[in-house]
């Protein structure tokens, strides 16, 4: 992997804001010793900023899971599955975000370790448009959300630390919390 590679996946988790120059400057160190750290379940190296193998194999690894394909069951993080966001149609296709789980890893670290439960991760299209109102351009259909649910706390609870850690998307509805990645901030009770 070059040096613009790694620049550019860098950027694409929202960790490096310099210009892809294949240069390894102080961004760069920056921006991947903020990896190093926050992808901790993918990265077990020294946090040095230093953009080797190891880190390297760690980028792959998180942008593994961001296309869509049938599901290997593959540990994204600490506490994360794949399967855990496989569509509930049958397919067994799945697709997540690395920023998601990124995001969901710093939920449960703020809910005092307690384990969430992924209800809803990944759905096709097609699935999607089978549920009662479920948006057309839902973040479920590019991987970028999940619905949770937390033993202990409510929605509402939920979505307060979702905010703190930095989710995009939050909505409070009767049984869950929906989170996402999306890009922008959205926040609703449903």
């Amino acid at each position: 992997m070059n040096m613009n590679e790694i620049q550019e996946k860098l950027r694409c988790l929202g960790l490096y804001t310099g210009a892809i120059d294949d240069t390894f400057g102080p961004l760069t160190k920056n921006a991947t010793g903020k990896f190093q750290t926050e992808f901790s379940g993918l990265y077990t190296g020294k946090i040095d900023g230093i953009p080797g193998p190891l880190t390297q194999a760690a980028l792959t690894k998180a942008f593994a899971a961001a296309a869509v394909h049938k599901s290997t069951g593959a540990q994204l993080s600490e506490h994360f599955n794949e399967n855990e966001f496989v569509c509930h149609d049958g397919s067994g296709l799945v697709a997540v975000d690395p920023r998601l789980v990124l995001k969901l890893e710093l939920l449960r670290e703020a809910l005092g370790s307690k384990p969430i439960t992924v209800t809803s991760g990944y759905r096709t299209p097609a699935y999607n448009a089978t549920l009662p109102g479920a948006a057309r351009d839902s973040q479920h259909t590019v991987g970028k959300a999940a619905d949770v649910v937390v033993p202990g706390y409510t929605p509402a609870q939920v979505a307060a630390k979702a905010a703190q850690v930095g989710f995009d998307g939050i909505g409070v509805y009767q049984g869950f919390t929906h989170c996402d990645t999306r890009g922008y901030s959205a926040r609703w009770n449903g």
